[in-house]
């Protein structure tokens, strides 16, 4: 449990990663932040001692309460949901007797839900893991991340395939066919 607990910890750190540097490539051609370059709106800003792109970087760059760690912790949310649909794709295709009911779903996205929660935030575990993380060499951060990219790709890999293995179990078995 503690591997696991690791690499979730992982791709969460890479997500938020990313979503900070995606925010940081998009305020180059960002027309509203053209806005803070005109002349009254930086006078504006110099009497009041405040640098403005910094401001709105440190709101996305904070790890407890920034819009990456916040958009990071959705997206990880997200891909526990996809994971308890992939679940149940393949529970239904491998039984035969008729359509399994939303219920289940529910319950294992229930799980994964807080599983999730127990993993990543509970007691803010994920800031005792970003900070471990923030002093790892840079060849641990490539290999992590392509690790982590790999996990995500995989996770929505299985979710195609699993929709696609209930598909043609279901018209296999009759349930799907035309009558």
């Amino acid at each position: 449990m503690k591997r696991i607990e690791f690499v979730w910890n992982v791709v969460h750190y890479f997500v938020w990663k990313l979503d900070y540097k995606a925010h940081l490539f998009f305020n180059k051609i960002n027309p509203f932040m053209l806005l803070h370059k005109l002349p009254f709106q930086k006078k504006m800003y110099e009497r009041r001692g405040i640098n403005i792109n910094e401001d709105i970087n440190r709101s996305f760059k904070d790890p407890k309460y920034g819009l990456s760690s916040v958009r990071a912790g959705g997206f990880m949310f997200i891909l526990s949901l996809v994971i308890s649909f992939t679940l149940f794709c393949f529970i239904q295709s491998i039984k035969n007797s008729g359509y399994l009911s939303s219920v289940f779903f529910i319950v294992i996205a229930v799980v994964l839900g807080v599983l999730n929660y127990f993993i990543l935030l509970y007691k803010d575990k994920y800031l005792e893991y970003f900070k471990e993380f923030e002093i790892k060499p840079k060849v641990w951060k490539k290999k992590w991340g392509m690790v982590s990219l790999t996990i995500v790709f995989l996770i929505m890999l299985l979710l195609i395939l699993s929709i696609n293995i209930m598909t043609f179990s279901l018209h296999h078995f009759g349930f799907l066919r035309n009558q």
